[in-house]
């Protein structure tokens, strides 16, 4: 049931004089849920819907710690499974193909691409892929998989409930960290401080 669907029916359920079963019929499947989790899982949710609402607020980032921006990542996760340069290939010609469904993008990136399912989305944030832009020889990969990081920067840098969910969250600072070697060689000073500030700002989510 949807956000709308759900504020919809408890108006109609209140002024019908039903609120209490409608309060039993809404809140007994959280509370089977919730009786099944640790203090720390129930902790750990409440702890994130509070940095949720901070993210979501207009005092952030104003009320933010300072931190220092490193040169460079102190972990580089081993880059253990090789890409296909065919799928490489199709990226250079924008096209991303995620559940058995291309999406061509054209040169203007979409990080929210519509008439496509979450997961799609969210694989789409993994940044898994950009293993098939290193597999191409010489330098075409590299360039584009900066270009495509500069962009999510610029567009999806600041906090966004889905984007920044902590499943894709954590899988794309995993894949970054893994490719920063390879990203960063040669890269100019802008690149460098904007990929490592954007690391910064997600790992405390």
């Amino acid at each position: 049931m949807s956000g709308l669907n759900f504020w919809e029916n408890a108006k109609s359920a209140k002024m019908a004089g039903m609120h209490p079963a409608f309060d039993r019929l809404q809140f007994g499947p959280l509370l089977r849920t919730v009786r099944y989790l640790s203090p720390s899982q129930i902790l750990a949710r409440l702890d994130y819907r509070l940095r949720e609402w901070y993210y979501r607020s207009p005092v952030y980032p104003f009320v933010e710690y300072t931190e220092d921006i490193p040169d460079a990542p102190t972990l580089n996760p081993p880059f253990l499974w090789r890409g296909k340069a065919d799928k490489g290939r199709e990226l250079l010609a924008h096209t991303f193909t995620f559940q058995n469904r291309p999406v061509a993008m054209g040169k203007t990136m979409q990080w929210r691409p519509p008439g496509v399912s979450a997961l799609w989305v969210y694989t789409l944030h993994y940044f898994s892929w950009l293993k098939d832009l290193r597999a191409l020889p010489g330098d075409d990969g590299l360039y584009e998989a900066r270009r495509l990081v500069e962009s999510w920067i610029a567009d999806a840098g600041d906090f966004d409930r889905t984007l920044w969910h902590p499943y894709p969250l954590s899988l794309r600072l995993v894949n970054w960290l893994t490719h920063a070697d390879w990203l960063m060689s040669g890269a100019d000073v802008g690149f460098k401080t904007a990929f490592m500030a954007s690391l910064v700002k997600a790992a405390p989510n």
